[in-house]
């Protein structure tokens, strides 16, 4: 039986010898120039499967500027459709002017909100910003002006349109396609952490991808202007004690996809020629969205600069905890 095991075991092992010696055999019977042209032709599949990755590539990216370019056709058009510009003069209680209140069945609520600032107008610095001192007078001023809960002052008198509701100004200049991406370099420093150090990197080895597909978005028989937006790109995940958690994972090679989406993105919106702001503080952003001084409870002081404004979920709670009733009116 131990015969017969090492007899099978040593043909199964010329079993396994023989293709090798063979493949062998046959490649020392083959000439150089037989050798050499099979490299060749080896070669040549290589650089046409190569070139067929990278053209599919720049197809890919051309496809990813035309959707975005098509949202942000959408959104413009359903700016113009429902906003429409007001010039109502701002009213204030000037010394003759009552500071009583009176029920109006368009303002239902008026009174619970002026029982409600009495009591609590000292609980966030941003009332007193906006001039209440507890007396009636300063809390229907505010809740007639800066608010839209008590009606306007003066008996009869139309309710003008608050600060942070006036309606910007109609486009007036064309997005025009970009060949270079310098500006979006200058916004994305390697030094402002290693999170936007991955995204700068990102963008950097991506370029000619993005480059080409605008150039062939602009030689398109097809391709008209989109007016230019001012855009606001917010991570909010990078913002605060979670951006430098965020930022640690990333150079121990963390989740980096969200990183990839907001590298791709800006490098699109920057090729089809649109202003961006890019924040990653807090408080740069509540400069940027002119949020009053305090805890986030009152408006913000004048309507956001931005057409359009991308953040994440984390983003959106700071929009929210930052803008106080102006956030449902831009929502």
């Amino acid at each position: 039986m131990l015969c017969l095991c090492v007899s099978v075991g040593t043909l199964l092992l010329q079993s396994l010898w023989v293709p090798g010696e063979e493949s062998e055999v046959m490649q020392a019977g083959r000439s150089p120039d037989e050798q050499g042209l099979n490299h060749v032709l080896k070669e040549e599949v290589e650089i046409s499967s190569l070139r067929q990755d990278q053209q599919g590539l720049v197809q890919s990216v051309e496809e990813q500027l035309k959707r975005i370019s098509q949202k942000i056709d959408q959104l413009s058009l359903h700016h113009h459709q429902h906003h429409h510009a007001h010039h109502e003069e701002e009213s204030s209680p000037g010394p003759q002017e009552s500071c009583h209140m009176t029920f109006d069945p368009g303002y239902p609520t008026c009174s619970e909100k002026v029982e409600f600032l009495r009591m609590r107008w000292q609980m966030d610095p941003c009332y007193a910003f906006y001039g209440v001192d507890g007396t009636t007078c300063s809390i229907l001023a505010y809740l007639s002006q800066v608010e839209d809960f008590c009606p306007p002052p003066r008996p009869g008198r139309k309710h003008s349109v608050l600060p942070w509701q006036q309606t910007k100004r109609p486009y007036t200049e064309k997005a025009e396609v970009r060949t270079t991406l310098s500006l979006l370099y200058e916004m994305v420093s390697s030094s402002r952490g290693p999170a936007l150090g991955f995204v700068r990197s990102r963008v950097e080895h991506m370029s000619q991808e993005w480059i080409q597909a605008g150039l062939r978005m602009r030689q398109s028989s097809n391709h008209t202007s989109s007016p230019q937006m001012k855009v606001l790109l917010y991570p909010g995940i990078l913002a605060g004690s979670a951006g430098q958690q965020f930022g640690s994972m990333v150079e121990k090679g963390g989740p980096l996809g969200e990183l990839v989406q907001w590298a791709d993105l800006s490098a699109c919106l920057t090729i089809l020629g649109h202003n961006l702001t890019l924040s990653t503080s807090q408080d740069h952003l509540h400069s940027l969205i002119g949020a009053a001084p305090g805890r986030g409870s009152c408006p913000i002081q004048r309507p956001l600069p931005f057409d359009l404004i991308y953040t994440d979920y984390h983003g959106l709670a700071h929009l929210q905890g930052a803008m106080g009733l102006a956030f449902q009116h831009y929502q």
